[in-house]
């Protein structure tokens, strides 16, 4: 999945060493037959430097037309995210990434439907912006307990098992160097008068996306 233009807009101020994935300043230049040309120097996944131009009718069309291809390189490259990509970017591909999964009768459309439900409800409005460099195990630790303060023990687990395996993925694609989830301190289980509760929270939410779906399909 090539990133576009908008994940790629913002540079690194000149003669700071990029990291793999990050790019420069862009600079422009007028071209003798008027038209305005863009570069940009990128470090690709083999951690060289290189350039790149583009070349438009604005600085607005050269710059665009720069990003894109700046977005094509680094895919190209074997590099689909940067450490400024967003943890709702990798969410995104994990989704899609499982739907092709259930496609294939590799993972059940229920489980499917109750991560994409945490995930849109509880995860991604707490941790959606955040760069993956940002993604520390602090964060999400204290993003979790969050959880579990304000939806109880059975939701914050289910965050939990979402964060770790879009951290995974992640990981697996050379976008974080270790999943921080994995130093999350453990939940503590709920007593047994929350647990009457609690407990059916999830179970819960999934019935109704259930039946939800069966409308669909109707």
């Amino acid at each position: 999945m090539v990133r576009g233009a908008g994940r790629l807009a913002s540079g690194r101020v000149s003669g700071q060493r990029l990291d793999i994935g990050e790019h420069g300043d862009v600079h422009y230049r007028e071209k003798p037959n008027g038209r305005v040309a863009a570069s940009v120097y990128f470090r690709n996944a083999q951690g060289v430097r290189k350039r790149i131009e583009a070349t438009g009718d604005s600085k607005a069309s050269a710059r665009g037309r720069l990003l894109a291809t700046l977005g094509e390189a680094m895919a190209a490259g074997g590099l689909g995210y940067s450490p400024r990509s967003t943890f709702a970017d990798v969410a995104a591909d994990w989704l899609e990434s499982l739907d092709e999964l259930v496609a294939a009768g590799r993972r059940s459309p229920r489980t499917v439907a109750l991560y994409r439900h945490a995930l849109t409800r509880h995860v991604l409005p707490g941790l959606g912006g955040l760069r993956l460099s940002e993604l520390t195990s602090a964060r999400m630790d204290r993003f979790i307990r969050d959880r579990r303060r304000a939806a109880g023990y059975s939701v914050a687990k289910l965050c939990r098992s979402v964060t770790s395996g879009i951290c995974a993925f992640a990981v697996r694609r050379d976008a974080m160097r270790h999943n921080p989830v994995r130093d999350v301190e453990a939940l503590e289980r709920p007593s047994t008068q929350e647990a009457g509760t609690d407990g059916r929270r999830v179970p819960r939410v999934a019935d109704d996306l259930g039946q939800q779906r069966i409308g669909a399909a109707g």
